[in-house]
């Protein structure tokens, strides 16, 4: 692909090339950046005269499910556990999730190239299922990642929508109780695994793939999880992912009984996680395709300023490039690095709704 001069010419087009200044020792606009104007122009400040691009995205922020998808989904499933839990028989509710989880894996494919944004991720009162239907997002844009076939996604978000079911059976006193749970509270409720794989696998026919996510879903791969305290091998690839998925969405969710986690704090917890007790694998696989800070998101940064995410910078989701915000207008010259400026993102701005939020969030108890 040979490289073309950086012009407003390209405007529209997409970076086929990461970017490096010209020390050749700090990235500066990652492959797969849209090129707006704005881009362009810090291009030419910064003495790139040629680029190679590409018509079609490589890998691009802002993607994610249909809110009316999940909302579909998180219905579908607490209607499943209802008509078990009346007795009922539960087939055409099974065929309903089942349904709900292939619609999340078609848009999902449909995002495939596209770095997901967890910006969409919102919190509900709702929090079982809903959280559910979070997991099984996440849980199908690491499957994408790790190369697993339709079929396979299909298996494993139906795992992921329903892996949380059977909470259903939990007294909600216990499951929604406001402070730190008592040893016997807890001991209840690491009964959900089990309680939830015996439902569904008395219910209905679901796949062994499916279903073994719902019994496996807390295993640690040292042994170190629950119901069994199985180890390594023994925990299933399905069971794996849903693992990671589940522990990323609850860590982001503010639950009441404990504030929501900053992402630095989020991310160091997995990686330390990832050597011992999580797959670094698919904890990888989450990480190359979530996008914690969207491209147009406002954010307040340590120093105080206000400044509009430009671009990602590789290998570094916590300092994406930023462009200043001043008096309501950006200031075409005031583009930062943040991992450069030593600065980091301490809250967001949602301009639509008047309102702030910590940087990304995310909680401890499952």
């Amino acid at each position: 692909m040979e490289p073309r001069p950086t012009s407003a010419d390209l405007a529209g087009a997409y970076l086929a090339r990461t970017v490096l200044d010209r020390s050749g020792r700090r990235v500066l606009l990652k492959a797969g950046t849209l090129l707006t104007p704005r881009v362009l122009r810090l291009l030419v400040r910064h003495g790139i005269e040629r680029v190679e691009v590409s018509d079609t995205p490589l890998l691009v922020a802002g993607g994610s499910i249909d809110q009316a998808t999940r909302d579909r989904a998180a219905a579908a499933s607490a209607d499943f556990a209802q008509a078990i839990l009346d007795g009922r028989g539960a087939q055409d509710e099974a065929a309903e999730v089942a349904r709900s989880a292939a619609s999340i894996v078609s848009e999902a494919q449909q995002l495939r190239r596209v770095r997901y944004n967890l910006r969409h991720l919102r919190a509900y009162d709702e929090y079982t299922f809903h959280h559910s239907i979070q997991v099984a997002e996440l849980s199908v844009v690491i499957g994408q990642e790790m190369g697993l076939e339709d079929e396979e996604l299909d298996r494993l978000a139906v795992g992921a929508c329903l892996h949380d079911v059977g909470k259903a059976m939990i007294p909600i006193e216990v499951l929604h109780k406001p402070g730190r749970l008592s040893a016997e509270e807890y001991a209840v409720i690491k009964r959900h695994p089990r309680l939830g794989w015996e439902m569904v696998r008395k219910a209905t026919d679901f796949w062994h793939t499916s279903t073994i996510v719902l019994l496996q879903h807390h295993e640690r791969l040292d042994g170190s999880g629950y119901p069994d305290g199985i180890r390594a091998d023994d925990v299933y690839l399905f069971s794996r992912i849903a693992s990671v998925a589940d522990a990323f969405d609850a860590m982001r969710a503010d639950r009441g009984y404990r504030g929501p986690m900053p992402a630095a704090e989020v991310l160091a917890i997995l990686a330390r996680e990832a050597e011992r007790r999580l797959d670094g694998r698919v904890i990888q696989a989450l990480l190359t395709r979530v996008n914690l800070y969207p491209d147009g998101e406002i954010v307040r940064l340590s120093d105080g300023q206000l400044a509009e995410v430009t671009a990602q910078t590789p290998g570094d989701l916590l300092h994406p490039l930023v462009t200043l915000v001043g008096r309501g207008e950006k200031s075409e010259e005031q583009v930062l690095d943040l991992a450069a400026a030593r600065l980091d993102i301490v809250e967001i701005i949602d301009e639509r709704l008047g309102e702030t939020r910590p940087p990304l969030h995310m909680p401890d108890r499952a």
